[in-house]
């Protein structure tokens, strides 16, 4: 009976079309045996299975695609087999070498990093319920700047599915039910966020992936207002300077909140009118 790893191979193969070594047409050392970061050859299986194995083969055959379940399967062997850190290239070049996949490694990168910077990212901005404060995050140990819950958008999900399902996986708490869902507000170009109200300070908040957020705090607004804030919340403060009119139109007409109520701010404010 076959192994594991030759039917993981066969299959993937059949669905290339393929059945040869990685191309090194950048002079890249393709021969993973000599990685600093060896991953044995059960994790290897494993993994295979779990992300390579079950691809439609346009999958296979689409470099954004098949780098977009790559860069899954890299955050997946990281935060489930307590590995500190393993470059995505490395990764990779084991994982397709394995796999038999036959891929320019370098240009496929390249291919997928133009791809990403050009990815929508969804996220919320999420407040208390007296409008007093909002909810920031820090993404990891290595970034020491704020920001609010976001991600990028996945294929066939459409942006209020990508910043329900963000702040879902950042900070554990369901907006579905509190998210104003037909209207959203661009920072910086590519991300879109909509508004979260009336989430109380008590909410036990909890990422649910492993080694992504490392902090989640309320931020008195007032703090945006006054400028005391250092360099770690430059995203927050200049994100502010695009919504600050807009919330302060709404903390002036607070009321219990009405949805009636709040898209006609909105529509008055923005001139943009709101379907429902």
């Amino acid at each position: 009976m076959k192994n594991k790893k030759e039917e993981t191979q066969k299959k993937l193969n059949k669905k290339k079309g393929q059945n040869t070594t990685l191309k090194d047409d950048n002079n890249v050392n393709m021969d993973s045996s000599n990685s600093p970061c060896k991953i044995t050859e059960h994790v290897l299986d494993d993994l295979s299975i779990r992300f390579l194995l079950l691809l439609d083969p346009l999958d296979v055959e689409n470099i954004e695609r098949l780098f977009f379940i790559l860069e899954e399967a890299h955050w997946f062997y990281i935060d489930n087999y307590n590995i500190k850190t393993i470059p995505f290239i490395d990764f990779c070049r084991q994982i397709l070498a394995h796999n038999k996949i036959n891929i320019d490694l370098m240009e496929g990168i390249n291919i997928f990093r133009t791809y990403k910077q050009a990815i929508k990212v969804y996220g919320c901005i999420i407040f208390d319920s007296k409008l007093e404060s909002v909810l920031i995050v820090r993404e990891n140990e290595r970034i020491n700047s704020y920001g609010f819950p976001k991600g990028k958008k996945s294929k066939d999900e459409s942006g209020l599915e990508c910043a329900i399902r963000e702040v879902k996986e950042e900070i554990g708490y369901d907006v579905s039910n509190k998210i104003i869902k037909n209207f959203s507000i661009n920072l910086f170009e590519k991300m879109n966020f909509y508004f979260v109200f009336n989430v109380k300070k008590s909410t036990k908040f909890v990422c649910n992936m492993k080694n992504e957020i490392m902090d989640i705090i309320w931020l008195p607004i007032s703090k945006l207002e006054d400028g005391s804030l250092g360099k770690k919340f430059s995203i927050i403060t200049k994100s502010y300077l695009l919504w600050r009119d807009l919330y302060l139109s709404i903390y002036d007409h607070r009321f219990k909140f009405n949805k009636k109520k709040f898209v006609d701010l909105i529509v008055d404010k923005t001139k943009v009118d709101i379907v429902n």
